[in-house]
């Protein structure tokens, strides 16, 4: 990952960035003590993707995790922010206990869907694994 980012775990009662100010979502999905994995051009990761248009945080996050992971998300807790120098807008983390997996079908943005344990996706992350361990420990205490 080129980028440096800076995460921050959102503190008790408070209110995520306003929507202007957010510019993805990502959701750290728990199902059997395992995480909603899915693998894509670059790797295996967790699902997500830029808001579109005007659309809100949560409605964005259930679209892409549906497109990307075949999943269904009805309750999910934002509870992390990552920034990076280069971009005034921030990504903002959910979590959920509360998943249904659905049909997956592969596509440009998901070729697989599986759901990993912590070091098993780590060991398959392309990215900063320590940044994304401290993202899936903290978001498994937000449920």
């Amino acid at each position: 990952m080129s980028k440096k980012y800076t995460s921050r775990f959102l503190e008790n009662n408070e209110e995520p960035p306003l929507r202007e100010n957010i510019s993805a979502v990502f959701l750290v999905a728990f199902q059997d003590g395992k995480v909603l994995s899915i693998q894509n051009e670059r790797g295996w990761d967790i699902p997500g993707g830029h808001l579109e248009g005007e659309e809100e945080p949560f409605i964005a996050l259930q679209r892409e995790v549906l497109e990307e992971a075949g999943a269904v998300v009805n309750n999910a807790k934002p509870y992390a922010i990552l920034s990076s120098s280069t971009s005034p807008k921030v990504m903002l983390f959910f979590a959920s206990n509360s998943i249904e997996l659905v049909e997956f079908v592969p596509s440009e943005d998901a070729l697989a869907r599986d759901l990993l344990s912590l070091e098993e996706l780590l060991s398959r992350y392309y990215g900063d694994k320590d940044l994304l361990r401290s993202l899936i420990e903290n978001g498994q205490k937000q449920n």
